[in-house]
């Protein structure tokens, strides 16, 4: 894993992880199979989605501030 972050920084991608230990692999859901098969989204993983969208407006908002102020 430590390989592919490495690959992502050097193609200047900023790494960020959810908002919870248990969201460390960020947005993502089980769907199709087992006890998910033929349900909507379960809110577990819809929780996680919005607890990493809102760890990425928050870091777009601190690197906008700054931008603000080197400029």
């Amino acid at each position: 894993m430590m390989g592919m972050i490495r690959a992502m920084l050097v193609h200047g991608m900023l790494i960020i992880g959810g908002d919870k230990t248990e969201a460390s692999f960020g947005a993502s859901a089980i769907t199709g199979e087992g006890d998910f098969a033929g349900k909507a989204v379960d809110t577990l993983f819809l929780k996680k989605a919005e607890g990493l969208g809102k760890r990425v407006a928050d870091m777009v908002l601190r690197l906008n501030q700054l931008d603000d102020n080197i400029k």
